[in-house]
């Protein structure tokens, strides 16, 4: 009987793992600088620079981010950094020492010049590099500098970037000598959902921001990121974005001017104004006495903006002035 063989089997190789960097952790950053209200003036451009200032003091810092946007009202400037990295980049930083001829001696071996280059950067004179410029062969240090806690960075980049900002006018009011528009009365910074106590303008950052200095409650609100914060001041009357209280004021001013038959004197520095004078706008429509429409209509109009900040309103026919505005109230 024929004994039948089994085919040889080749053993089939193990698949490898292969391993994937971990993708860089991600967190958001909330810093608000309370203070007592601003000139309106003055909170548009301030909101400018902290953007601007943010984007190029990350950048500078090696702090990878996916967006900086800011909110503002007369009693608070904002920042919302989102996809703030929870590490540094690491970076490689070179040095360039003496050249080959002086570093090393005709026997290969390394001169003072070299062990002192060396010992300068923190690195072993093994470890130098010996490469070809165009002034000839040189030695170089290479280190790595390892990207430190995010969290830790901020303790020194928060306090620059509220520096960064300078106003028209500027005062100082307590003993730390800080110059700011008006007294800056709490900060708050939150990275991640955790409160950073770093400390600017003789104040410790917490977690903890006020409402309306009418409407809201005395309790304040504590924030846990952006969209606790603005829920949350919502809930105590303030609308921090100024591009949704300049829709409501518009909307409003709307409703009222269909109510009445009239049509608004559109004034672009007016809403600008309006804007960044409230917190919480609430458009109203008021009336003066007939008699004044005897003074010229341009007068009129001039002092109602310039006094009063009042919108002035138009006949929908004539186009003339008529004894109705509208004003834009904080409540």
């Amino acid at each position: 009987m024929t004994k039948k063989t089994q085919p040889s089997r080749r053993p089939v190789p193990s698949a490898k793992k292969i391993s994937c960097p971990s993708p860089v952790k991600a967190a958001e950053l909330l810093l608000e600088i309370g203070v007592e209200e601003l000139p309106y003036q003055f909170i548009a451009p301030a909101l400018a620079t902290l953007k601007e200032a943010a984007e190029q003091l990350f950048k500078d810092h090696r702090l990878a981010f996916q967006s900086v946007r800011t909110l503002g009202t007369p009693r608070r400037l904002t920042v919302v950094v989102e996809g703030l990295a929870t590490l540094q980049t690491s970076m490689a930083k070179e040095a360039m020492g003496p050249s080959k001829s002086v570093a090393f001696d005709p026997a290969g071996q390394p001169t003072r010049a070299a062990m002192g280059f060396a010992a300068g950067q923190g690195v072993a004179v093994h470890e130098l590099q010996v490469r070809q410029t165009p002034k000839g062969e040189y030695l170089f240090a290479v280190k790595q500098e390892l990207g430190r806690p995010t969290k830790v960075v901020l303790g020194e980049l928060l306090p620059q970037l509220i520096a960064k900002l300078s106003f028209p006018k500027a005062m100082k009011w307590n003993a730390t000598g800080v110059r700011f528009a008006r007294p800056v009365r709490w900060l708050v910074v939150v990275y991640g959902g955790a409160t950073l106590p770093i400390e600017a303008a003789g104040i410790t950052a917490g977690n903890k921001t006020l409402g309306h200095r009418v409407l809201g409650s005395s309790k304040g609100l504590v924030v846990r990121d952006s969209g606790s914060y603005l829920k949350g001041l919502e809930r105590l009357g303030v609308t921090p974005d100024p591009q949704r209280r300049r829709h409501m004021i518009e909307e409003q001013i709307a409703t009222l001017c269909k109510k009445a038959g009239f049509s608004l004197n559109v004034d672009a520095d007016l809403l600008d104004q309006a804007v960044y004078t409230t917190e919480c706008p609430n458009a109203i429509i008021g009336t003066f006495k007939s008699a004044y429409l005897e003074v010229p209509q341009e007068i009129l109009i001039t002092s109602m903006k310039e006094h009063q900040g009042f919108f002035s309103l138009m006949h929908k026919e004539t186009g003339k002035l008529v004894p109705h505005f509208i004003a834009v109230t904080n409540n």
